[in-house]
């Protein structure tokens, strides 16, 4: 087996994309993987996954009112907000993109 092109970095979406295939889809992961298309694939999903969680935080943010200047005033009302939208927005992620 060889590979004509430089494997690319692959984040945690699409790490956590490749244990899903592992466990969860093993044809498909063998095909993606004898193939040669393994790297390709979770790269796409990384940079996929990654876009929808940086536009999904961003509009719950702002329609839950959560500002800078609640930021600025209630720190720790801040941090419990973002990290409940956090948690939501990766559910969705997960449930969208990775275990798809």
């Amino acid at each position: 087996l060889t590979i004509d092109e430089p494997e690319q970095p692959i984040g945690i979406w699409g790490q956590r994309r490749c244990h899903f295939l592992k466990d969860h889809r093993k044809i498909e992961y063998m095909n993606l993987l004898t193939t040669g298309k393994l790297n390709a694939h979770l790269v796409e999903i990384d940079l996929h996954a990654q876009d929808m969680y940086d536009q999904l935080i961003k509009q719950m943010s702002v329609y839950a009112g959560i500002t800078e200047e609640l930021k600025a005033t209630e720190q720790m009302t801040w941090v419990q907000r973002m990290n409940a939208i956090c948690n939501q927005v990766r559910e969705i992620v997960f449930q969208n993109v990775i275990y798809v």
